[in-house]
């Protein structure tokens, strides 16, 4: 093996953090910050949509798929500018030496192993919790796929769950969660409180919370070790879009929906 794979930090991730970097109070804040840049507008597209007519009241009738999926891009977009406007004040450094930069050919193979690492542990974790509880419920994105029709709308639904979630994701989770975790916490810990920060936002019921929750806090976790092996947030990108692409082609290609 080559010694810079993804079995060494190449660069590791950057530390010591600055005195002030990432202080409990502030990353509390931008924490509670992201919640509402990510909640609000999602919540007034549906609101204002059922006011006007063209989406149903969720007590008159379940919330038709796609405009489920629209909600989560008003979700995302915003987040992501709240999140880039942000980081950089709150960690005290560049987006470079938080990961943003150009990738590099170590990076991108990292990515890719990172990828078949996570579907491994996702895929075997959840098959042993199904076994052991004999309950499997599908995860909500995969419920959202089934129910769309037209092409145009699983062709968003594909760019949102091979660009824009990762992208998006990746710096919430690490980006931000797992570099404030790792300014006061061993990586090991950090990688399983933002993994499991990561489980628990992708369970839409108190029975995900085993079978779905459980793996994809895992698959968080081995997100979280790509980011601190690389330092880079495009290896982490590539990794968690790569992940998402088996779920796409097992649906499109071998009609898999569960």
């Amino acid at each position: 093996m080559e010694s810079n794979s993804i079995s060494q930090p190449s660069p590791p991730l950057p530390t010591p953090w600055r005195s002030k970097s990432f202080s409990i109070s502030r990353s509390v804040l931008t924490a509670f910050g992201a919640v509402l840049a990510g909640i609000l507008p999602a919540f007034l597209y549906l609101s204002v949509g059922a006011w006007l007519g063209f989406i149903p009241r969720p007590h008159h009738q379940q919330i038709p798929a796609f405009q489920l999926l629209l909600a989560q891009i008003a979700t995302y977009v915003p987040l992501a500018g709240y999140l880039l406007l942000v980081l950089p004040r709150l960690s005290g450094r560049s987006f470079r030496q938080l990961g943003i930069r150009r990738p590099k050919l170590r990076d991108l193979r990292a990515g890719v192993v990172g990828a078949l690492i996570m579907w491994l542990v996702v895929t075997i974790s959840s098959a042993i919790l199904v076994v052991i509880t004999n309950d499997h419920e599908p995860e909500a994105a995969l419920q959202v796929l089934h129910e769309l029709r037209p092409p145009f709308q699983t062709s968003v639904f594909t760019l949102v769950a091979l660009v824009l979630a990762p992208l998006v994701e990746e710096l919430l989770f690490r980006v931000f969660l797992f570099n404030a975790f790792a300014r006061y916490f061993p990586i090991m810990l950090s990688a399983l409180l933002s993994g499991l920060l990561f489980g628990i936002v992708h369970i839409t019921s108190y029975g995900q919370l085993v079978t779905i929750g459980i793996p994809l806090a895992l698959g968080g976790m081995t997100l979280a070790l790509v980011y601190a092996r690389t330092g880079c947030y495009w290896a982490n990108v590539l990794t968690h879009g790569l992940f998402n692409s088996v779920t796409i082609v097992a649906y499109f290609v071998f009609h898999v929906d569960a």
